[in-house]
């Protein structure tokens, strides 16, 4: 909090010739706010441990100030479920050291960081008691795919993108409230994306195509599925958290969106957009783009009901257990 950091910033003072860009988004200057609060890889592992750097930066300012107030009166203010304020500043000072942790990574040996990886560390490194009750590392989601309400269609998109040849996918399949396959979509990309940043590109411009089919359906009610969160996230919220390469995307998706006349964009686990991913896949490993009604050609539509047997089969097994558990419970 000395100015101490070696950001890359910081070391152009002294060496004017070395490359200032943040080693984690390509943004032009990695300075101390930016690297810990602005870098959209930052804001993620921030945001999946419940921290809104949008509040931060209102209430703060700085990533100095923020850190400065871990440490100011109330340090012994006990948060519920014996939860204390060291417990709270564990956590943020593990979120913090991972990373900083990441970016020497991608600078010194030229690794990309595995958000989930550094996630699980997170969780293992902080108190316990945090994780009960914020459940930092496992958000909330559906881990099936769960029909819309009868009067609505389900969107679920996902991309995919193969590093050594360049090529990517994005994958759209929409289904009303029986699980009955409307249509599907794949798109493939040959090159022309943002490097470092080729996935979430490919998930804005997903997002973007299937919102942009809606409207063009004149569709009333609407739900978005995606396993990106960061993506649902700089939706729902007025804070963006892609990288700003991709905030254009982000802004003509909202403007799209206005055109709906109800809407959601929901978060969800890959279990839940495997149909998705697979139409992706399919686009990127094909190398062609493709659109189907609801008369599906015998492969995907064997995916479809695959994962609907599947679904059906959990429900029935949960349900055999509950019924179990409550007969040992009542004898």
């Amino acid at each position: 909090m000395k100015d101490i950091i070696p950001t890359r910033d910081k070391l152009s003072r002294y060496k004017p010739e070395i490359d200032v860009h943040c080693s984690l988004c390509n943004y032009p200057a990695e300075t101390i706010d930016h690297l810990f609060l602005k870098c959209p890889y930052a804001r993620s592992i921030w945001l999946a441990v419940n921290i809104n750097v949008g509040t931060i930066l209102t209430h703060h300012g700085s990533f100095r100030n923020w850190v400065i107030s871990w440490f100011s009166a109330g340090t012994n203010i006990t948060f519920g479920s014996n939860i204390t304020r060291q417990d709270i500043n564990n956590l943020l000072m593990v979120a913090a050291w991972t990373i900083w942790k990441d970016r020497c990574s991608k600078v010194f040996q030229n690794i990309n960081p595995n958000r989930l990886m550094s996630l699980d560390n997170i969780n293992n490194l902080s108190n316990s008691n945090v994780q009960q009750v914020t459940n930092v590392i496992r958000p909330l989601q559906d881990i099936k795919w769960v029909p819309p309400d009868n009067d609505c269609l389900k969107f679920n998109i996902d991309a995919s993108f193969k590093k050594e040849t360049l090529q990517g996918g994005v994958g759209l399949i929409v289904r009303d409230f029986v699980g009955t396959c409307i249509g599907v979509k794949g798109i493939y990309i040959d090159g022309g994306m943002k490097d470092g940043i080729e996935v979430e590109e490919l998930e804005c411009k997903a997002l973007k195509d299937a919102v942009n089919l809606a409207v063009k359906m004149k569709l009333k009610k609407v739900i978005f599925e995606s396993d990106g969160e960061t993506l649902i996230k700089s939706i729902n919220e007025p804070d963006s958290y892609v990288h700003w390469m991709n905030q254009t995307l982000i802004l003509d998706i909202k403007f799209l969106l206005s055109s709906l006349e109800y809407w959601r964009c929901v978060s969800v686990r890959r279990k839940a957009n495997c149909n998705a991913d697979k139409l992706a896949k399919r686009a990127r490993v094909m190398r062609a783009s493709f659109s189907h009604g609801s008369d599906l050609p015998h492969e995907i539509q064997v995916w479809i009901d695959q994962r609907l047997f599947y679904n059906e089969l959990i429900l029935i097994n949960r349900m055999f257990l509950h019924q179990k558990k409550k007969k040992i419970t009542q004898n």
